[in-house]
């Protein structure tokens, strides 16, 4: 697992079907991905952002899951991408969220 900053969590995982997963450290855990449901068997990268040290890792809200991947190797090559993109996705919600709050419309220089 990589953390960003104390921010951000990147796992590469491997799904195995069933709702289940193994994590970078071999451990076999339960899962759901962003649409609620399980992933196909395969690889994925897997971010999070840093909230709580309780907070379950890959069975909250917040995680994303990107793949799958045939190999591991194939996950860890667009790790980048994926960050970029989550990263991406959170500042658009956080700027809906802020113009749902205030009123106004989320587009900048409004």
């Amino acid at each position: 697992m990589h953390s960003l900053d104390d921010h951000l969590h990147v796992e590469i995982v491997q799904a195995i079907g069933n709702a289940r997963l193994v994590d970078y450290e071999g451990v076999e855990g339960n899962h759901l991905t962003n649409s609620g449901q399980a992933a196909v068997p395969g690889y994925y990268v897997v971010i999070w952002p840093y909230l709580r040290v309780d907070e379950p890792r890959f069975t909250n809200p917040h995680v994303r899951f990107y793949g799958p991947y045939d190999l591991a190797i194939f996950a860890r090559l667009k790790v980048t991408e994926h960050v970029a993109e989550f990263i991406r996705l959170r500042t658009v919600t956080a700027m809906e969220k802020f113009a749902t709050m205030s009123g106004r419309d989320a587009q900048p220089g409004r």
